[in-house]
């Protein structure tokens, strides 16, 4: 019981950090929570490209997407581990559903 109620709030707050996010990909069969997490991973930087593997120059482009979608660039401000948790989270989350 305690492992269900204890999934239940990582899911409530997977959704409240993330859900215009989830949402896009949901809709768009897209993978901006990965991409998200990558970029956070390594410190916001473009080297990301190379983890998802895509240009940099399409990297440049998804954080802009991503901004608009999270309400706000999250570098620099204290939601930033927030988000960066959320990502790992729902990525788990993902994994075992699948």
């Amino acid at each position: 019981m305690r492992t269900r109620t204890r999934a239940k709030k990582i899911d409530h707050y997977i959704q409240e950090i993330l859900s215009d996010l989830l949402v896009h990909d949901s809709m768009r069969s897209g993978d901006l929570v990965a991409t998200v997490e990558t970029w956070l991973s390594s410190g916001c930087n473009s080297t990301a490209a190379a983890a998802l593997f895509t240009e940099r120059q399409t990297l440049h482009k998804r954080p802009n997407k991503i901004i608009d979608l999270l309400s706000g660039d999250p570098r620099g401000t204290s939601r930033l581990a927030a988000h960066h948790l959320t990502t790992r989270l729902a990525l788990a989350s993902l994994d075992t559903r699948n």
